[in-house]
């Protein structure tokens, strides 16, 4: 099996727990996890991703506590 295809088939389930914050967070990212793996969540890009994505690392925090 693919890493797309382990990913698509576990989207579905992820995607089903979270909120739509998250899943719109989680979303975001989805494209690069496929291309790279893993690997691009490490602790050292993740910053840079969503600081992309938001302008600033205090929206995202907002959207992952709770």
């Amino acid at each position: 099996m693919t890493r797309d295809e382990r990913a698509n088939a576990a989207q579905s389930t992820i995607f089903a727990i979270l909120d739509d914050k998250q899943r719109d967070l989680s979303a975001s990212y989805y494209p690069n996890t496929l291309e790279s793996g893993v690997d691009e969540l490490d602790q050292e890009k993740l910053p840079t991703l969503l600081t992309n994505k938001y302008q600033s690392l205090k929206m995202p925090r907002l959207y992952l506590v709770k």
